[in-house]
């Protein structure tokens, strides 16, 4: 549906719930859209404020990347969300719990990225598996991993 006032500024709004330009009942008159978005924002609102404590964001000008820089923050703090409530022991003394859950999950992401990339400034081709060491990290080692072999 879309509906559209003319005042002294144009509103333009688009929604694919509402298929009929209702009006609520009440003193106001405003479109049911608009009373819908004003109880529903606050949802949002929060979880900007819960997701900005710790964000990936970066300044760009390119929409893309902000959107999938938000797409990362919104997805992690749901992964957060689902794996505490799997597991509602977990570091449950610890008052920062998505802190530790974000850098969990980095070094799952990245430490088997870096162990299979060669040393930096090397050629590829002058490596060789003697001179070629890995340093051992506990989060890529099943047998360490917090996250892992649960019951």
């Amino acid at each position: 549906m879309v509906f559209r006032r003319v005042t002294k500024a144009d509103v333009l709004l688009l929604s694919t719930k509402h298929r009929e330009p209702a009006v609520s009942g009440e003193e106001h008159q405003k479109p049911v859209m608009i009373m819908d978005y004003n109880r529903c924002k606050g949802a949002v609102n929060s979880l900007d404020k819960v997701v900005g404590a710790y964000s990936c964001k970066r300044k760009t000008s390119r929409w893309p990347m902000t959107l999938f820089y938000n797409l990362i923050d919104v997805s992690a703090f749901n992964a957060f969300v689902l794996w505490v409530a799997v597991d509602p022991s977990w570091n449950q003394e610890k008052t920062f719990k998505r802190r530790l859950f974000l850098e969990e999950l980095g070094r799952m992401l990245v430490y088997p990225q870096m162990e299979r990339a060669p040393p930096p400034h090397t050629s590829h081709g002058a490596i060789t598996a003697e001179s070629r060491k890995f340093e051992t990290y506990p989060a890529a080692d099943p047998q360490h991993h917090q996250f892992q072999n649960r019951k």
